[in-house]
């Protein structure tokens, strides 16, 4: 649409075209681009909800990995610990990685 409207104004300044011809135009042109700046944006916040989560599956990943190497050399009342840790994280902030 940027190169619809780009070439609309060559055309009018090398006068092939007149300017009210120009205007009459580019007017839809703009407004269909300004309709997709709604969708765009949604399209963006969705891209942003996915990387939080694919970091989010990382971490827990990593997570996992460490936990399980590492279990054992734990204490029951450490263990304890951590799982309420993580309970707290995920009741008290379950939209955040």
């Amino acid at each position: 649409m940027a190169r619809q409207q780009q070439r609309l104004i060559a055309a009018s300044q090398q006068e092939i075209m007149p300017l009210h011809d120009l205007s009459t135009r580019r007017a839809p042109i703009t407004q269909r681009r300004k309709g997709f700046e709604p969708e765009r944006k949604n399209w963006a916040q969705q891209r942003d909800t996915t990387i939080k989560w694919d970091h989010m599956a990382d971490n827990i990943g990593h997570f996992r990995a460490l936990w399980g190497r590492h279990v054992d050399q734990l204490r029951v009342e450490d263990r304890q610990a951590v799982v309420q840790l993580l309970v707290d994280k995920v009741v008290g902030h379950p939209a955040g990685p």
